[in-house]
């Protein structure tokens, strides 16, 4: 994968909501192969990834994993979720509703894949919004979750920005 090379739709994109988005569930494991996959699939072969794919999360939200951008310069490993749940006015989750997911992702997905990759970097940041957005971009319309991990001894660290 090119380095810094968002798998998320771009502006212009045909069809702004992925095909698939909200479909199906896959497990940790699979998951993990997944994020390996997005990992290591030619820029062609990108295209056939690029589909959100749900995970299944403690709490039950539907979350789905939707972009991975690796920063090798900088250490950082940036997985992207989505979760309609963070939709809906005075219903939608909240930080406090998510963040526990959260940190089952980065312990139970994301660290098992950055192994398998042998990844050296020691920072993750975890992002969930409730629909896809440019990576660094600002969308004032766009409810969108962040938090910041340190990996130490196969593990996440809770990180402040």
């Amino acid at each position: 994968m090119d380095e810094g090379r968002s798998l998320c739709p771009r502006p212009g994109d045909r069809d702004r909501r992925p095909v698939g988005y909200d479909k199906g569930r896959i497990d940790r494991r699979f998951a993990v192969a997944l994020i390996a996959a997005l990992w290591a699939a030619p820029a062609a072969a990108q295209d056939a990834v690029r589909a959100p794919q749900p995970i299944t999360v403690p709490s039950g939200l539907d979350i789905a994993l939707a972009d991975v951008i690796m920063d090798s310069g900088a250490g950082i490993a940036r997985f992207r979720f989505l979760s309609s749940a963070l939709s809906g006015g005075d219903e939608a989750a909240t930080f406090s509703d998510v963040i526990d997911d959260l940190t089952w992702l980065c312990d139970s997905v994301v660290v098992p894949a950055l192994e398998l990759q042998e990844w050296t970097g020691q920072q993750v940041v975890l992002s969930v919004s409730d629909r896809p957005t440019e990576f660094g971009i600002y969308d004032p319309q766009v409810t969108q979750f962040f938090q910041p991990f340190r990996v130490a001894d196969g593990a996440c660290r809770w990180e402040d920005f």
